[in-house]
């Protein structure tokens, strides 16, 4: 597994990415605590702020974003375009929708009487996304998370590591604090120890049955 950007027309190798080290993935998995820890208390306001702004710079970078996408993995220029306008969408609608959809949900219990459940965030999570749709997959888990103040580690698929880069860089750009979004280029066996680091609360997997089980696998160990 070799990251790489090879423009799908030309078959021209654009870009080597060398792997993560296990300093870095220590060093990210730090922050992203450290960050998660430190931003629990941030108003929802801010966060969706912050949001707002992402969603802006993707329109305003999509003509870049569109370019990087389609030499990572072949949509046309225009299909790519679409997808960073669908995630400046996904963007919005979490940032304006999140507030009410994080308000605690009241339960009718007859043996505890008044009771409800709380939308909280947990810490790190990691997400292992594939190559078909690379910002989109990468929206659909961030958007929420960010508003719900969990921290994410991204693993990308091999095949499209600029658009997983460029994508964290104009998270940060938009002002995200830096923990919030980290992508590295890990190895199965760095994914398997992130899994397994205590501070790391949840896993955000698409892909194949197989890389499914695989990542099931770890969290379920004793």
């Amino acid at each position: 597994m070799v990251y790489q950007t090879v423009n799908p027309y030309t078959n021209e190798l654009v870009k080597e990415y060398p792997f993560t080290t296990d300093a870095e993935l220590k060093a990210t998995i730090d922050l992203a605590d450290k960050t998660y820890h430190e931003t629990q208390s941030q108003p929802i306001a801010e966060r969706a702020k912050i949001l707002h702004n992402v969603a802006a710079l993707f329109r305003k970078k999509s003509a870049e974003l569109s370019k990087i996408c389609t030499v990572d993995m072949g949509k046309l220029v225009g299909e790519s375009a679409g997808e960073v306008e669908l995630c400046a969408i996904i963007a919005d609608w979490f940032a304006d929708h999140s507030e009410e959809l994080l308000k605690p949900d009241k339960l009718d219990s007859i043996v505890a009487g008044e009771a409800q459940v709380l939308h909280q965030s947990v810490g790190v999570v990691v997400m292992v996304e594939p190559w078909n749709f690379p910002y989109y997959q990468i929206m659909r888990v961030f958007a929420p998370n960010y508003m719900l103040g969990n921290t994410m580690i991204l693993k990308h698929a091999s095949n499209t590591p600029t658009s997983a880069k460029r994508f964290c860089e104009v998270v940060e750009e938009a002002g995200a604090p830096k923990g919030a979004l980290t992508n590295l280029f890990m190895t199965y066996d760095q994914v398997t120890e992130a899994i397994e680091d205590p501070r790391v609360q949840g896993v955000a997997v698409t892909g194949s049955e197989r890389g499914g089980v695989a990542v099931a696998v770890q969290p379920a160990r004793p």
